[in-house]
């Protein structure tokens, strides 16, 4: 009964991540650019624990508007056995020529995007087209909405960078987005809450410049979207005039080289260098360290976002992962004292009524289920065929599979090595015309044949249902899973052996399983 409950909660866990949960820790994002791919796995290696998702520049807008794709799949493979998401940014790297190109050429690049996404296994893409014309506002809309449908087809995730600004509709480049409807598409804005001083001397994101685009966007964008963005970088201008973007250790390098000691701006919340060399140049050198960087994880406690995308790895004050440590652990902690108090109509919007309200709210005091960005469970939405079966085939460790016997499979589907493990393990065998329909629903019979086969558990006869014949082929299954007391029917005494297999009903059969002692 122990390997009952064990299967129930990892396909019910799995379930909840096909659209991207609220999640107790914030969202730990870092781009990847500038660096060598071995550079970033050695700077990854230890950060694994404080990272969720790394975005690597492997998709570039050329000046026609054509996609120049560079993926390194080493690197994903071994990102994602730290555990990390790998969700590549889509860059015109600041060229309005090329935005406005590609935007014409919208269905070419979602179809090579997406064929990218599904041969490399990647987990999402993150949209980064700075400085379009304003007059492709709506062109953007509909390349972003096209791009996210055909992603969540697949189960991935679409993230879109965005400008920060103080004022609504925007100014400057700003000015072309609207983000009030790509907040709606996406399932993430990054707000790119730095570059404030471009020009001239000043901060690169000064805590109370941060806190108002916040205020300003937490308008459009829900903040359970919205991604704080960090900058690690600063900028060193001369007589006014920029010269470079400096790392932390730049910054360090030029204070120690004049002999200079770093100040502190109380008001930016920011350190800063401000000298006249022997040759009667003004030096100004604005940057970020671990402390101005702590201030700005505060706003994002104080406004409940979503969580950072730090621009860019290998930039930073070294300190600052220290502090991001335990700027995550005393969040995780507050929210475990915040969970207890919730009421289940607050944690949840839409199963205040619904028939499994106890199950759902009893698993989620158990820390077993959660639910979706937008509050809500979706208790009556279904799982696939392929997700049960990758579930299974990860709990029960099986080996790869050599053999292909399913003529809907093909190496492209995010389950394909799943699915041949567990048809060379014996735990399916698919369909009578050789296919698998791997995205279809699996229905409730499906799912007492599929836990019956591997559960072995003692034959034990239940009642039988009017709906389902003893010649039927699941019979055997539902009536032993009945008679343990982990399936049920419905209060007209049928089975509904071809209704697809709800959330909700998991909810129920994982609460009576725990409450049974199993």
């Amino acid at each position: 009964m122990k390997r009952v409950l064990t299967v129930v909660i990892i396909l019910f866990l799995l379930a909840t991540q096909m659209v991207p949960a609220a999640a107790q820790s914030p969202l730990s994002i870092t781009y990847l650019f500038g660096q060598t791919a071995t550079k970033d796995l050695e700077q990854l290696k230890p950060l694994q624990d404080q990272l969720d998702i790394v975005m690597p520049g492997y998709f570039d807008i050329n000046a026609d508007g054509s996609l120049s794709i560079r993926i390194n799949q080493e690197f994903i493979t071994r990102a994602h056995d730290m555990g990390l998401r790998v969700v590549p940014f889509i860059s015109n790297h600041f060229n309005k020529t090329a935005g406005h190109n590609a935007l014409s050429r919208s269905q070419e690049i979602i179809a090579q995007v997406v064929a990218a996404v599904q041969q490399h296994k990647l987990d999402g893409i993150n949209l980064d087209l700075e400085n379009i014309p304003v007059e492709d506002k709506q062109l953007f809309n509909r390349f972003a909405g096209q791009m996210a449908a055909e992603l969540h087809k697949l189960g991935k995730t679409l993230s879109i960078a965005l400008p920060a600004t103080e004022v609504l509709p925007g100014t400057g480049w700003a000015q072309a987005y609207d983000y009030e409807t790509l907040a709606e598409i996406a399932d993430y804005i990054v707000v790119m809450t730095y570059d404030q001083h471009w020009e001239t001397p000043g901060p690169v994101a000064a805590l109370p410049w941060v806190e108002q685009v916040i205020k300003t966007l937490s308008q459009k964008i829900p903040r359970e979207k919205l991604v704080l963005g960090l900058p690690f970088y600063g900028r060193w201008w001369i007589n006014g005039r920029r010269v470079k973007e400096i790392s932390y250790k730049g910054a360090l390098n030029i204070a120690a080289n004049y002999m200079e000691q770093p100040k502190w701006d109380a008001e930016a919340q920011s350190p800063y260098l401000d000298f006249v060399d022997a040759d009667g140049n003004r030096h100004q050198v604005w940057y970020e360290d671990a402390n101005s960087l702590g201030t700005k994880l505060g706003l994002m406690e104080k406004y409940n976002l979503a969580g950072t995308a730090c621009w860019r790895l290998g930039l930073e004050d070294p300190a600052f992962w220290e502090t991001y440590r335990r700027f995550r652990a005393v969040i995780n902690e507050k929210e475990q004292e915040n969970t207890a108090n919730r009421g289940i109509e607050r944690l949840f919007t839409d199963i205040a009524k619904h028939w499994a309200a106890k199950e759902i709210e009893y698993l989620y005091r158990l820390g077993l289920v959660a639910g979706y960005q937008d509050h809500t469970f979706k208790p009556d939405q279904s799982i696939s065929r392929a997700e049960a079966t990758a579930v299974l085939v990860r709990w029960l460790g099986l080996p790869p599979g050599r053999n292909n016997p399913f003529k809907d499979i093909s190496q492209d589907h995010w389950a394909y090595d799943t699915i041949l493990a567990a048809a060379s393990g014996g735990i399916v065998s698919g369909y009578a015309d050789n296919t698998f329909r791997p995205d279809s629903s699996i229905t409730r019979a499906e799912l007492a044949v599929l836990l019956h086969r591997v559960l072995a558990v003692p034959e034990k006869a239940g009642k039988s249902f009017p709906d389902l014949a003893d010649g039927h082929w699941a019979y055997t299954a539902v009536v032993s899973l009945q008679g343990h007391g982990l399936l049920t029917g419905y209060p007209d005494g049928t089975f509904k052996p071809q209704a697809p297999v709800t959330r909700a009903e998991f909810s129920a059969i994982l609460a009576r399983a725990i409450k049974m002692g199993a």
